[in-house]
């Protein structure tokens, strides 16, 4: 199996273990949101927000990038946001801007060419997006 193909089997496992709200799948791959609620809201924080933690202190990124020519951005005000950026492939463009106390949102991009940036504004929001195709 391919690195791309295990960190594609990583990222919609993850998505399959929680609630889905998908937005529409681009034409050459796929592009959901996740916005979990309840339960598996606090599960899929309280992970990122002990590795962030462990890692980095009171707001914590991290960008883990593999591939050519890609780019990630990482803002953060308040306290206790935790966000992570993956990117595997080439061509990508990720940000993520939180504001607000304990948000946690992760962004996923496999394969060629995708661009993608949230905001989160408030407290206690979370959420997971992933984008793929080659």
């Amino acid at each position: 199996m391919t690195p791309h193909a295990k960190s594609l089997h990583a990222c919609l496992g993850l998505a399959l273990c929680m609630s889905l709200a998908t937005a529409p799948a681009a034409a050459a791959g796929i592009d959901f949101t996740l916005a979990p609620k309840g339960k598996a809201a606090a599960k899929v924080s309280k992970a990122m927000d002990a590795a962030a933690r462990a890692r980095h202190g009171r707001n914590a990124a991290v960008v883990d990038q593999a591939g050519r020519g890609n780019a990630a951005g990482v803002g953060q005000s308040g306290r206790g946001n935790a966000a992570v950026v993956v990117q595997r492939g080439s061509g990508h463009a990720g940000t993520v801007s939180q504001s607000g106390n304990g948000n946690a949102f992760a962004l996923f991009q496999l394969g060629r060419n995708h661009s993608a940036s949230a905001t989160q504004t408030g407290n206690g929001k979370v959420g997971v997006r992933v984008q793929a195709g080659w």
